[in-house]
Formats: structure tokens, sequence, C-alpha cells
């Protein structure tokens, strides 16, 4: 009886040579900061111009910037 292709697929695949690549497996993580005012947590997802509890500005500069600019297309 002639050896079918899963079987011939199976028998190669076990004939092969093991490959070199190596997997490493790494930690995810989330880096988290408090807002100086109310203390509430703020992830980097929830942008950096604001605190999205209380207001309390993080980045002056930023806010700033956004506020010239928008006084200039005006």
């Amino acid at each position: 009886m002639a050896e079918s292709f899963v079987e011939r697929m199976r028998r190669q695949a076990m004939a092969a040579p093991k490959s070199a690549v190596v997997h490493e497996e790494e930690q995810a993580g989330v880096t988290t900061r408090t807002c100086p005012d109310c203390g509430a947590p703020r992830s980097q997802s929830d942008g950096i111009a604001d605190c999205r509890y209380c207001g309390h500005v993080f980045v002056s500069a930023l806010a700033s910037d956004y506020a010239r600019r928008e006084e200039g297309t005006r």
C-alpha cells in the first residue's frame, strides 16, 4: 500500500533537522504615574497633557504652545 500524503509529510517533518531559532519570552508591562494634585493613576494611554480626573496640567509647555498655535490660526 502506498504511503499517504499526510504520512509522508509527517515522516519528512520528523526527519528534518531541528531549527536553530530560540524563542525568548518577555514580560508585558505598563508604566503608571500618579497625578500630583489628586493622586489618581495616569497611564501613558490617557495622554500626557492633563489629568482626566481633576484636570491638572502635566505639561504646561505643551498646553501653552498649543494655545499659541490656536490663537495664531484665528
